[in-house]
């Protein structure tokens, strides 16, 4: 089955998904009253796998087939059978295929307000809020694998998000994301989950917490605006970081 071509730009993507913001991967949630949503492949649209509620996916095109433009093509994290503590998805591990009526967007969900002030992107929903806080990258604090011609591979054993293989003096790195509930202080993201976290963005406009169902909340950013360019989730469910799905759209 054929794909439509992958646009490189968000311009594209507005023809199909023009409620998303400029440049964001379209990373969505299912909308299914039983809970969970087939994911079909192929002209018999035989199923392949299941996306349960909260789990969180990218839309990547629509199917290019005559009278298929109710599909979309999605790209999914591999979950585990059985939850773990946390677990960390980078990039698309599967995809297949799901019909738009079974798809909610992020953006499209409840929102959390939001600001931001000097190095510090906040949410907030009434007494609670997550606080994403960044600062300089300190570059002799780190350990580094580079290639011959000196392009940076990894940093303190993982690959870095928001380069493009260089760092210069204004690279920033996230610090640390908190999660408050009722002015109570919940808990702080683990470290893995903002790990080489690069050039996390102060646009306004380029991050934010959808409400999912059964209390999950969903942390997004667009990070860095060059070559390194990164789209994040983060999944807190029961006041917890159960998952986060790091994807470039590109």
């Amino acid at each position: 089955m054929k794909r439509i071509k992958k646009y490189g730009t968000f311009i594209a993507f507005s023809i199909f998904f023009s409620s998303l913001t400029a440049q964001m991967t379209p990373f969505a949630v299912i909308n299914d009253k039983d809970g969970y949503t087939n994911i079909r492949y192929g002209k018999d649209r035989k199923v392949i796998d299941k996306i349960r509620s909260n789990q969180v996916f990218a839309v990547t095109s629509i199917v290019d087939e005559d009278g298929w433009q109710d599909w979309y093509w999605i790209d999914y994290p591999n979950h585990s059978p059985t939850e773990k503590p946390f677990e960390k998805f980078i990039n698309k591990t599967k995809s297949g295929m799901i019909h738009r009526s079974r798809i909610s967007f992020l953006t499209d969900l409840p929102q959390w307000e939001k600001s931001v002030t000097d190095s510090t992107l906040i949410c907030s929903h009434g007494s609670s809020k997550i606080t994403v806080r960044y600062g300089k990258f300190i570059k002799k604090d780190h350990h580094y694998l580079k290639d011959p011609k000196n392009v940076i591979l990894k940093i303190d054993g993982s690959e870095p998000w928001g380069i493009d293989g260089i760092l210069y003096d204004n690279t920033t790195e996230i610090k640390y994301i908190k999660l408050e509930i009722n002015n109570k202080m919940i808990c702080e993201f683990p470290k893995e989950s903002i790990k080489n976290m690069l050039m996390p963005t102060a646009d306004i406009h380029q991050f934010g917490v959808a409400e999912g169902s059964e209390g999950t909340l969903l942390l997004y950013m667009s990070n860095s605006d060059a070559a390194g360019a990164y789209d994040v989730v983060w999944t807190i469910k029961s006041h917890r970081v159960s998952n986060q799905f790091i994807y470039r759209n590109f």
